[in-house]
């Protein structure tokens, strides 16, 4: 099951630009397309606050991307999503294995409740 969505639909993106945010300024940037986020569920706090603000960021059909080798606040993440209106519309597990480190990376997308990516 493809994450992404179909190719087409990232090449649509017409006009990229890269906005870095933190958790003090992310909800402002509003209007966006995309947010990639990797390995932000490390504390539950944050995996509490994260949907809000990508439901606050996010633009119209815009999805949220977020890469998570099993953190503690994963389950966090997953039910706050849910109270926050947003949706996983998918979760791809990959193997990473580099000399003693072997991890599985879980890869959300997540949209808008209603919105399939």
């Amino acid at each position: 099951m493809p994450c992404f969505g179909s190719r087409r639909s990232l090449v649509q993106i017409q006009s990229p630009r890269l906005i870095e945010c933190s958790l003090r300024n992310a909800r402002h940037a509003g209007g966006l397309d995309l947010i990639v986020a990797s390995d932000v569920l490390y504390e539950k706090e944050y995996a509490r606050l994260l949907p809000g603000i990508f439901r606050d960021a996010l633009g119209p059909g815009g999805v949220a991307i977020v890469a998570d080798p099993g953190r503690v606040g994963v389950p966090e993440f997953i039910e706050s999503c849910a109270e926050a209106g947003l949706t996983i519309t998918s979760r791809v597990t990959y193997p990473f294995e580099v000399e003693a480190i072997k991890q599985q990376i879980d890869i959300y997308q997540i949209a808008p409740r209603g919105l399939r990516g």
